[in-house]
């Protein structure tokens, strides 16, 4: 899913260990996929619980009709109906800024790196949203 990158984070230097995450949708960019020739959709995702918190981590998500799903599935989870949208015209920001993701993380090795790896994205359930919002209120 997506391309691979450093434990490390830019930050603090931390290694994010695997695990379920919940994480909102920082920023992101539409760039070119040279490997796949085609445009994709990249998003810095936040850590907000239940540990590592304000830690990154990154997703993409191509625009090819093999993959395109991944996209579908995190727009759906974002309230944006099937299929309406279009890559070329559709405001992803409006659509996924800080919006809350349960991620599933894990760890990768390629050429002899330790990388992070967002293997799925659900969303919060109202007990998840329970405890994110008493971590915050503790947090603050």
């Amino acid at each position: 899913s997506g391309y691979l990158y450093p434990i490390r984070t830019y930050r603090d230097f931390k290694e994010v260990d695997p695990g379920t995450y919940f994480v909102f949708a920082e920023d992101m960019s539409i760039r070119k996929n040279e490997r796949l020739d085609c445009d994709e959709l990249h998003i810095q995702f936040s850590i907000a619980y239940p540990k590592f918190v304000n830690q990154k981590v990154w997703d993409d998500f191509p625009f090819t009709e093999k993959l395109i799903w991944k996209l579908e599935k995190l727009l759906k989870i974002a309230g944006v109906e099937d299929g309406d949208f279009d890559t070329e015209t559709f405001d992803f920001n409006e659509a996924l800024k800080d919006v809350y993701f349960k991620v599933q993380l894990g760890h990768r090795e390629h050429n002899g790196k330790k990388y992070v790896q967002v293997k799925n994205h659900a969303k919060l359930s109202e007990t998840d949203e329970k405890a994110l919002d008493a971590f915050e209120q503790r947090a603050f």
